[in-house]
């Protein structure tokens, strides 16, 4: 049994020679991402109480309960998949990209646009060509 054992990884090492300096890192970022992810997909629900309430004020907290609950699914799902695939799936094709989010929480704009950023681009006229 130990003789097998030391014979599967001494073929592994020897083997992980021949592998692309490459695809370790896209293993590494695949199940770096894929875990931050799974821990932190719960911070789905803050991200949109934080942004519907300061954009709608009080239904914002139901919305944002509402939104947060199925991004923080499609981000458990996301960080699943990269797991799962050790992230060779291409991020033109992941799921973060086909739900329209950032690869880390943290990066999603916790606030919406302020009132003075929003009139200064509708009293914005277009230039004449």
């Amino acid at each position: 049994m130990k003789r097998s054992k030391l014979l599967t990884v001494l073929i592994l090492v020897f083997f992980s020679g021949f592998l692309r300096a490459d695809v370790g890192q896209t293993i590494a970022t695949g199940l770096g991402r894929g875990l931050v992810n799974l821990v932190t997909c719960p911070a789905e629900i803050a991200h949109y109480v934080v942004y519907d309430t300061a954009d709608i004020n009080v239904p914002g907290v139901l919305t944002g309960l509402a939104k947060g609950t199925v991004y923080t699914i499609g981000r458990a799902f996301g960080g699943l998949s990269d797991v799962l695939s050790l992230g060779f799936i291409p991020d033109d094709r992941s799921l973060y990209k086909q739900m329209d989010l950032e690869y880390y929480v943290w990066d999603e704009k916790w606030l919406p646009p302020d009132e003075k950023g929003k009139k200064e681009i509708q009293n914005k006229k277009p230039e004449k060509k």
